[in-house]
């Protein structure tokens, strides 16, 4: 600076520096020189008050310089300003020498016991310097001797120490970096504090960027995010190369922020980098950190919960899941029991699995594709394509009519949320039943677009989703309407979240009185329901006079009908009849009033609501139930009749735990429960001939070792010890549950601890020995209250044996002991040789996951063996087709369908892979139906573009399979000599 720049533009506040005639007329002399920009990001002047935040006296020196880089000057100016006192003294140092530039030294206060250090405040703020910087920081007393110093390179990224990320930070161009954790803002090479979130990058924002920083510079207002998100992903792959070992943990928490970036490193890591797992943090001692290769362990942040009772078991059910968790922890390698588990026909990790496998939630057909697309801005068809090759390990990849289609398809985030609000709906109870049609007018009150746009996206839902609902017919005028979000919260969710609350699609008066707001007419909502009819919503019945005059329930009134106690909150409702008792009694319980009361505040709104309560009985008007008779009452209410003296037992045992011993219980108030009986008594809520009964049930209970005292689950309910009393079913789980003989269970059923009366059936001499255990009780009976299976099922079987260890033809033995019972007979005659050639069989857990849903079982009662499930058994276990065979088809005689012959020839020895499995199916889903018949040419050609197989491999595989699925070829088109495919 000259004189003149130090008291027109350093001196004065206010004054900015690109706003000066010569910088401006400089910078147009650089861009005619093709010298490229020059970065300025000043707003608010050169900074020089930031100064006397630190300093008490500020020194300048400064040289101008000309075009040609000279220093006009011998000597530099020097500029003293001493902080407050508002005086600059400016003249010349022949002291110091400076070619051109500026140099300003700071003399920190006394203030502070401890100085502040130079270098700390540096790296705390500067990570990229444009030019070179040098800091010393030197002893008080000796200005010769450094204490610390650090040097910033031009254009380098000097991180602070320690690091907030693991390993080096890779540039990917001039102001774009990648870390392996969290990253951070700049501006021209200084740290933005309070910046968004910049997970696993680093950007310094220049002119170019058009930054908009708060005026301390400590927030970020703005920036053009579209071209620093291009310059982002261009730069990522560069970055991401030049990595060979990555934190694995960094990997999956990056694909949760940053999804675009996550694709762009996974496809651009080199092929051997190193993927490092550090121990979770928990009561455990941590383990050493490990190291395996990112292309055996992948990018799954399911991975990250890897405990036994992790997502893969929920996505695939235990046994196969359970085989799930070994593939698991032989890619992280992680200690487990038996051999490792890693099958040669499983699909090599790819980028895309980061988007299929995310931390909370387990893959769901087309939601996870629809998500994992726009997350990551790709078509539909690559997370699809992704998802198809995990096929073979039991996920469901959804069917495509147009799988070509698919390929320009890019969904957005109205389209996704479509899709999750109709699998919702679809999925919800009859307790709410929601309007078909709900997601549309939902959809369409958040993102205050027209119905006629939310109709078009279902429309494109069901090129891929066919089970959704055909568009619905609307007329031009409701076509072009934007529904309010008050239309949304009034007809489909309260909280405009179907995730957590769905309102039923038939509303009545009651429902528009405690939904409306206070001062909205109910003529005008029930208009609002009529106009949205097309879509599903009606209106019972129109609202009274009364009603319109009264308006909108106020905030006191609307408790009295609220339908809550005892129920889940996404059924939460208002009441569309009248009040009983056992409704009167529960919600006197959750307002905590007397029910006289509460009848008098219901029926005094009769005429508006429609709504009217019975009047209690003296015997209960007063009465605030208790937590028990709540229970009692809840019963009562979900079967519509009076409580019988079992079902109130069972409803008790169940709020008690069972006692370790035979003592008797502290928490069991008995006097309570006798004054509960006798209040329901008056109430008229007991079934007939109760009344008479209620003592004996309350000295029943007193029986603390009785076998229906206990907590047992027979009869959970009740009603089937009221109506049937003790069944042969019932002594088998009470038997399994008391560790007690048959015999023994019958004298204690009818002997002096019997009070109440209840019939018991009595069973054949030969089975009174026999002790059930809950084995016995899964194999044999349908459920704890629909009796005897009708024979005895392969699954169960199978089940049986390996819990209890046995072999087939010992557990076959034991259950037929059930027989005199009406326990379920034998598959089979045990005397055969087909069942000789698997009874010395003990069942293994790949048996139990080979019966179960999705490979040989179609369901409880039918198991198949055909050629599709032959292929998909052995892959799953990484064995032949031949052994498969031989290990399962003998099962014939237990219950198994076997559709299929021994594979013969080299086919055989093969084990399959997931692309096998996919081109062997009509839609490339890996499940039924399987391929057969005549196999066209385009079938052949789409297999080779969706598993990246040549089409003269399809055809090759195919043909290895032709015979096991009875497949025609079509002829090979003929190729010129010297062409290639």
């Amino acid at each position: 600076m000259n004189r003149a720049k130090l008291t027109s533009m350093f001196a004065r506040a206010g004054k900015r520096y690109e706003q000066d005639p010569e910088f401006v007329q400089e910078r147009r002399n650089w861009r005619r020189a093709e010298l490229g920009e020059m970065p300025l990001n000043s707003r608010f002047g050169i900074g020089v008050f930031s100064y006397f935040m630190l300093a008490e006296e500020v020194v300048v020196w400064t040289n101008p310089v000309d075009h040609y880089g000279r220093a006009p000057q011998l000597e530099p100016l020097r500029a003293d300003i001493q902080s407050g006192s508002g005086l600059l003294r400016i003249g010349e140092d022949p002291h110091v020498a400076l070619d051109g530039g500026t140099r300003v030294r700071l003399y920190l206060g006394e203030d502070s016991t401890v100085p502040p250090s130079l270098v700390d405040t540096l790296e705390s703020f500067l990570w990229v310097a444009d030019f070179e910087v040098e800091a010393r920081e030197l002893t008080k007393d000796d200005s010769r001797t450094v204490v610390r110093h650090r040097r910033w390179e031009p254009g380098a990224l000097t991180a602070p120490t320690p690091k907030p990320w693991y390993g080096d930070a890779v540039q990917g161009s001039r102001d774009i970096w990648l870390v392996q954790g969290q990253g951070g803002w700049l501006l021209d090479g200084v740290v933005i504090k309070d910046a968004p979130e910049s997970y696993g990058h680093i950007v310094n924002l220049r002119e170019r960027h058009r930054p908009e920083p708060s005026v301390d510079r400590n927030s970020l207002i703005s920036y053009d995010r579209e071209a620093v998100t291009s310059e982002l992903l261009e730069a990522a792959p560069r970055a991401a190369a030049r990595w060979h070992e990555v934190d694995l943990t960094w990997l999956w928490e990056l694909a949760d922020k940053s999804p675009r970036l996550a694709l762009a490193v996974l496809g651009s890591l080199p092929g051997d980098t190193m993927a490092v797992i550090f121990a979770q943090a928990g009561p455990r001692p941590r383990a050493l950190p490990r190291t395996v290769p990112l292309a055996i362990a992948g990018c799954l942040p399911m991975d990250e919960n890897s405990g036994n009772r992790g997502p893969w078991r929920r996505l695939l059910g235990q046994y196969q899941g359970t085989l799930a968790q070994w593939w698991q922890k032989t890619r992280l390698a992680l200690q487990q029991e038996g051999k490792p588990f890693r099958p040669v026909g499983y699909p090599a990790p790819a980028a895309m699995d980061a988007f299929l496998f995310p931390k909370d939630t387990a893959p769901r057909g087309w939601t996870t594709v629809l998500r994992a697309a726009h997350r990551t801005h790709t078509p539909l068809s690559e997370p699809l394509k992704a998802l198809r090759r995990y096929a073979i390990m039991g996920l469901e990849v959804p069917a495509a009519t147009d799988l070509r289609g698919l390929r320009t398809v890019r969904p957005t985030t109205e389209l996704v949320e479509l899709s999750e609000m109709f699998r919702s709906t679809l999925g919800v109870g009859a307790w709410s039943d929601p309007a078909p049609y709900a997601p549309l007018l939902l959809l369409a009150a958040r993102h205050r677009m027209r119905l006629a746009e939310a109709v078009a996206l279902l429309e494109q839902l069901r090129t891929w989703q066919p089970e959704l609902p055909p568009p619905p017919e609307l007329d031009a005028d409701l076509a072009a309407e934007v529904p309010s979000r008050g239309d949304a919260a009034l007809l489909v969710s309260k909280e405009l979240d179907e995730e957590l609350h769905l309102w039923p699609g038939e509303l009545g008066v009651i429902d528009l009185l405690a939904r409306a707001d206070p001062g909205v007419p109910l003529s005008d909502l029930a208009a609002r329901v009529r106009r949205f009819e097309p879509l599903g919503f009606s209106l019972r019945e129109d609202p009274s006079s009364a009603a319109s005059e009264h308006g909108p329930l106020s905030e006191l009134e609307r408790p009295l009908f609220a339908r809550s106690v005892g129920v889940p909150r996404r059924e939460i409702g208002w009441r569309g009849g009248d009040l009983g008792i056992a409704d009167l009694l529960l919600l006197a319980t959750e307002l905590q009033t007397s029910p006289v009361d509460v009848a008098a505040r219901v029926n005094a709104l009769t005429p508006v609501t429609g709504i009217r309560a019975d009047q209690p009985p003296a015997g209960v008007a007063d009465w605030i139930p208790s937590a028990l008779a709540t229970e009692v009452l809840n019963t009562i209410r979900r079967r519509g009749d009076g409580i019988a003296p079992w079902t109130f037992i069972r409803v008790v045992m169940r709020r008690t735990p069972r006692p370790a011993g035979l003592a008797a219980r502290q928490d069991l108030d008995l006097d309570e429960i006798g004054s509960v009986l006798r209040r329901l008594s008056a109430a008229g809520l007991l079934a007939p001939g109760f009344e008479n009964l209620i003592d004996e049930t309350v000295r029943q209970l007193a029986q603390w070792g009785h076998p229906l005292t206990r907590g047992h689950s027979v009869g959970v309910s009740g009603r089937d010890l009221d109506e049937h009393g003790v069944r042969a079913p019932d002594l088998v789980q009470l038997s399994a549950a008391e560790r007690r003989p048959i015999g023994e269970l019958v004298e204690r059923l009818t002997g002096q601890d019997q009070i109440l009366p209840i019939a018991v059936t009595r069973p054949a001499p030969e089975v009174l020995d026999l002790q059930a255990t809950p084995q016995d009780v899964n194999a044999v009976l349908l459920n704890s209250s629909k009796g005897f299976l009708p024979d005895l099922r392969l699954r169960r079987l199978l089940h049986h044996a390996y819990s209890t260890r046995r072999t087939l033809a010992a557990s076959v033995e034991h259950l037929t002991r059930f027989v005199p019972l009406g326990g379920p007979p034998p598959p089979c005659a045990l005397d055969t040789p087909e069942f000789a050639a698997v009874g010395d069989r003990t069942p293994d857990l790949f048996d139990l996951a080979a019966f179960s849903p999705a490979l040989l079982s179609v369901d409880d009662k039918t198991c198949v063996l055909g050629p599709l499930e032959l292929v998909r058994t052995a892959g799953r276990f990484d064995w032949t087709l031949g052994r498969t065979y031989d290990r399962y088809a003998p099962f014939a005689c237990l219950g198994l369908d076997v559709t299929v012959g021994r594979p013969e020839g080299e086919v055989a020895d093969r084990v399959p892979d997931w692309q096998d499995l996919i081109i062997l199916t009509e839609q490339l889903t890996g499940r039924a139906p399987a391929l057969a018949g005549t196999v066209s040419q385009d079938h052949i050609t789409l297999c080779a573009e969706e598993t990246d197989l040549s089409e003269t491999k399809v055809r090759k595989r195919l043909a290895r399979y032709a015979a096991l699925f009875s497949l025609e070829l079509p002829a090979e088109a003929p190729h010129l000599e010297g062409t290639a495919e």
